[in-house]
């Protein structure tokens, strides 16, 4: 391959930014064929790969390119998010590492031609805890608040410094927050990032169900809170004055830290965040109780809950796959937390069961699955049909009712 360009393209089925981009990459690999060559690198097994190449969500031509099951190539060029793109000269020269907004038509024939790219390296090393997101020691910081524009050096990540491994973990069970970090965010993400894992203790897409926006002017609503922006939330471009991507990122997102000092209970901290939000866009969020229609879990058949529901055994286990939320050894709590990242009415659990369950919810017959969303939860439309019936087999019933629930409220 020394005679060709390279770009080794690291995916994975369960990405929707991934599966999207690889049209693009198969038209380029065809168009500049003489010259590059792409491969698609995934540390995924054959048979998740060819499930989604036989229902055509990839194309077909790129599959004698694809490499899977890959422990090599990610040691040589370690990411956290994906699409990540390694661009090697004919030379053997890695030029460029990117995410995938950078793979354009001009920026492939600037790369054939030995030209200067000048694109913004995709750093999956940035360590928050030791640069932060700002030029201050973080030593000698007793307390900071920053708003920061677009950092093309830092990955999209948000995360809060209490010991927890991830968004998934009961914060509860940690110590206070000392640290928060949230990186090229657009606004409305900012604002509803912090209220799901405030109310919900996890992440989750931004649910129209529970958002309520009440602003005026049209023109900041759609830049600074559409709440029915498709995953991942970006609007369609172009948009206004912005061409590319990358030209909407420079302007539109932002990367946000906070130091505190020990102690500060947990709802002090999310409040001085949506302070600092409110002081700087022009628009203001805050959480407020509202009487909405949610969908409720209760037992309706005690007999199924305790035959096909109730664990029986094996390892834990929870995963989010293109079609399915399969909880092993996990608790209705765990369950709901993960539903709630549905772009649909919000769950409550009122079954009153306490020990772990083993459930798998399956949503492959959905005629609103689109897989190329990547994981189910980014649904743009919830079957609450295919739920209802997937919850019947468990024992469960839903039904649609009332409930006092936190939202969160947008205003100008």
């Amino acid at each position: 391959m020394k005679s060709k360009y390279v770009i080794i393209d690291f995916w994975a089925t369960w990405c929707f930014a991934c599966l999207n981009g690889m049209p693009k990459l198969s038209d380029l690999q065809k168009k500049f064929a003489d010259q590059l060559e792409i491969f698609y690198v995934t540390y995924e097994n054959d048979s998740l790969v060819n499930n989604i190449y036989k229902k055509n969500l990839i194309p077909k031509e790129i599959k004698s390119n694809i490499i899977t099951n890959d422990k090599i190539l990610k040691r040589y060029f370690p990411y956290l998010t994906l699409p990540h793109e390694v661009w090697i000269n004919d030379k053997g020269v890695v030029v460029a590492i990117t995410g995938g907004s950078e793979i354009s038509k001009e920026n492939i024939q600037k790369f054939l031609a030995n030209e200067e790219l000048r694109l913004p390296v995709k750093r999956e090393n940035f360590n928050y805890e030791k640069e932060g997101l700002s030029n201050a020691d973080s030593d000698d910081v007793l307390y900071r608040s920053m708003l920061s524009k677009y950092n093309p050096n830092a990955p999209h990540r948000g995360m809060f410094d209490r010991g927890a491994p991830s968004f998934g973990t009961d914060s509860t069970k940690y110590k206070t927050v000392n640290r928060a970090f949230f990186s090229n965010y657009p606004v409305i993400r900012l604002y509803y990032c912090i209220y799901m894992l405030w109310k919900n203790k996890g992440d989750g897409n931004v649910n129209p169900y529970r958002v309520e926006v009440n602003i005026k002017d049209d023109s900041i609503r759609r830049l600074y809170a559409d709440v029915n922006t498709k995953i991942p939330f970006f609007p369609d471009l172009p948009f206004r004055k912005w061409k590319t991507r990358q030209e909407y990122n420079k302007h539109n997102l932002y990367s946000y830290e906070l130091k505190l000092r020990e102690f500060v209970p947990d709802t002090l901290v999310y409040q001085y965040m949506f302070d600092d939000f409110n002081r700087f866009f022009p628009i203001k969020g805050k959480i407020v109780k509202r009487n909405i229609e949610c969908l409720v879990l209760y037992v309706k058949d005690k007999t199924k809950v305790a035959d096909s529901l109730v664990y029986k055994g094996g390892d834990q286990n929870a995963a989010i796959t293109t079609e399915k939320i399969i909880m092993r050894k996990w608790n209705m709590r765990h369950l709901v937390k993960n539903l709630n990242m549905f772009r649909a009415k919000p769950f409550i659990n009122e079954t009153n069961i306490s020990e772990p369950i083993d459930i798998v919810i399956d949503f492959s017959k959905s005629p609103f699955l689109d897989r190329k969303q990547g994981k189910v939860v980014n649904m743009l439309t919830f079957d609450e049909d295919i739920f209802e019936s997937e919850m019947a087999r468990y024992g469960l019933g839903v039904k649609k009712e009332k409930r006092v629930i936190d939202i969160l409220s947008i205003t100008d």
